[in-house]
């Protein structure tokens, strides 16, 4: 009989047909048997045959623990592992873990998070991670803040008695023009603890670069102004000068010369603002739990 051309047939004396497949080989039979304990032997059971269906008496099996194993090759893997296939297989594979900053694209891939981001709880996707930087009500702010305010206050008292006695000869002696720029200097430095404490930005970057110099340059210009004015009177007494006036000793003057000191500081800063452009950058720095921005 050629292959192919095979059609069933039942030998004599048997109700069992031998049947054939499109290749002409014989479909198998087979009888399935569970090695049991009955007593105190071991031995074969007869629990069920395959005859092209499968027949199976699941009452005569019996299971350890009375627990039915699954039938798999690979157990499922964990939330944060992936599938990890086998050459050739299609249901075996290896469950490998993801890395802490790496999330399950799919159930075949971990793929890293970008920059600046960090798995949900269920790896599905990244969530970008909150920025730390000082807020308004930190301890670590709220004590500069405080002192800030009482210096305002401090500076506008100071400033409303010069207004008050503005044209009295204590005033104009203590030299009222740069009394006014010092105390302006010292509002301006007091002003830059709540630049420093606000949230970076490039406009706040420039302002802190700006300012920070600034201010003490308006206050140191103005008392060397002051000093340099006090020093040449008393020197020119001193030397005999008598009714001789020092030069650049009037009010106008010791402006002039005051915010000449103090455009020097702005050109130097306005130079740098132009050559370094002031920004933000994020830093990720990891931790033993989940990294912060």
């Amino acid at each position: 009989m050629g292959r192919g051309e095979g059609a069933p047939f039942s030998p004599p004396g048997s109700e069992t047909a031998v049947k054939f497949d499109n290749q002409g080989d014989g479909l198998g039979r087979y009888n399935i048997f569970s090695y049991q304990r009955s007593g105190d032997r071991y031995g074969y059971v007869p629990v069920g045959e395959w005859a092209e269906t499968l027949s199976l008496n699941s009452d005569l099996i019996h299971w350890p623990r009375d627990t039915v194993p699954p039938s798999q090759c690979s157990d499922p893997c964990a939330r944060n592992e992936m599938k990890k296939m086998q050459a050739g297989e299609y249901c075996c594979w290896i469950c490998t873990a993801c890395e802490p900053h790496e999330y399950l694209a799919d159930e075949f891939t971990c793929a890293p998070c970008s920059p600046g981001q960090w798995p949900t709880d269920d790896l599905t996707s990244c969530f970008d991670l909150p920025e730390d930087y000082i807020m308004w009500e930190d301890a670590w702010a709220i004590g500069p803040i405080t002192i800030a305010c009482v210096g305002f206050i401090s500076t506008g008292m100071v400033f409303w008695v010069f207004i008050r006695h503005n044209n009295t000869p204590l005033v104009k002696a203590s030299g009222r023009e740069l009394c006014y720029i010092l105390l302006l200097g010292v509002f301006m430095s007091y002003a830059m603890t709540f630049l420093f404490l606000a949230k970076p930005s490039p406009t706040i970057c420039a302002l802190r670069r700006l300012g920070l110099g600034t201010s003490f340059a308006v206050c140191y210009s103005a008392l060397l102004t002051k000093t340099n004015r006090i020093a040449r009177i008393f020197s020119g007494v001193k030397d005999g000068g008598g009714a001789t006036r020092p030069r650049f000793i009037s009010p106008f003057s010791q402006v002039f010369i005051c915010l000449s000191l103090i455009s020097v500081q702005l050109v130097t800063v306005s130079v740098w603002l132009l050559v370094e452009v002031p920004g933000t950058r994020r830093f990720t720095l990891l931790s033993a739990g989940r990294p912060s921005s």
